[in-house]
């Protein structure tokens, strides 16, 4: 990393760029991780979730997608994938320390590995705060403008429900939102969306991309 007069304070590191992760970590106010899929596929490693929290424990990062034509674009499958892949990795890290039985609960291990609460807000209050719109959006504040999603949680795949930040964030998916409001209007509404024709959309998307293949 060159040396810079700039104030570094506000800027967003979209990459965490591997052994300068504690100079950016001390300079820049946040980092935008990529969960999992984009990077791990194009052999571009994995996000250093578990080792800046081991540098800087109240960091704050948020949750991303890079490549959307590679992998889904939901929050859904990239919290669990940073869950899983996390705690796998702090469980490599230290595997005597972590392991599990039913005679042995690893709590010292456990008490440092990333949770879904900390998963949730990547993907929520702190993605607002990264782009600047947490005075608006990011939490049910008053204040704010209404945007809210309505998750089904009495699905029989995900009841009954015991930790609703733990459900969210590593068992539900796209097909559990039931509605979702944006600026106090619904945009979808039990299951459906609201003033979008869906045929048309994809008839344009695909029209589009045999266009473009066509030019190839």
């Amino acid at each position: 990393m060159t040396k810079t007069t700039m104030d570094l304070t506000e800027l967003l590191q979209k990459h965490d760029q591997g052994d300068l992760l504690r100079s950016i970590a001390e300079a820049v106010l946040q980092l935008m991780m990529e969960s999992d899929v984009d990077g791990l596929m194009m052999g571009m490693g994995t996000p250093s979730v578990e080792r800046l929290r081991r540098i800087a424990p109240n960091y704050r990062y948020s949750l991303s997608v890079d490549v959307p034509t590679n992998q889904g674009t939901d929050m859904f499958s990239k919290m669990r994938a940073l869950f899983m892949l996390q705690r796998s990795l702090r469980t490599q890290a230290d595997p005597e320390a972590c392991l599990f039985t039913f005679f042995q609960d690893p709590a010292a291990c456990r008490d440092g590995m990333i949770t879904a609460r900390e998963v949730l807000e990547a993907a929520t209050v702190e993605g607002a705060r990264a782009n600047g719109l947490l005075g608006r959006t990011g939490t049910l504040s008053r204040g704010k403008q209404a945007d809210i999603v309505l998750l089904d949680a009495r699905r029989i795949d995900v009841g009954p429900m015991n930790d609703p930040i733990g459900l969210v964030a590593t068992a539900m998916d796209t097909s559990h939102v039931d509605s979702v409001m944006v600026a106090g209007d619904f945009r979808k509404r039990d299951g459906a969306l609201v003033g979008v024709d869906v045929a048309r959309v994809l008839s344009e998307a695909e029209a589009s991309r045999d266009a473009v293949l066509g030019r190839l």
